[in-house]
């Protein structure tokens, strides 16, 4: 049985933005360092094998039918942002 279950249904709401803040410094940031490659190695491997740029610098855990999402280091200086959403864009 799921955890709502067990609980009655009185479980806490989901909290996305505690999940995130709880896994970020300690999960997500050294796992994208760890995948992510220099921006011409990664477009080149993936214009050219985009399933061996997915396994190298992608996340395996995507769904089949889903594009792959790359991770990749680059330097420069940012001059605009938007961050009113999730989804946020520099």
């Amino acid at each position: 049985p799921t955890p709502s279950a067990e609980d009655g249904g009185n479980a806490p709401a989901f909290n996305a933005d505690k999940m995130v803040g709880d896994i970020w410094a300690a999960k997500v940031v050294p796992y994208v360092r760890q995948k992510a490659g220099s921006f011409p190695e990664v477009h080149a491997l993936a214009k050219a094998d985009p399933a061996a740029a997915g396994a190298k610098f992608g996340n395996p855990k995507k769904q089949a039918n889903s594009p792959w999402t790359f991770a990749v280091r680059l330097e420069g200086k940012i001059v605009a942002a938007n961050t009113q959403s999730r989804a946020a864009t520099m």
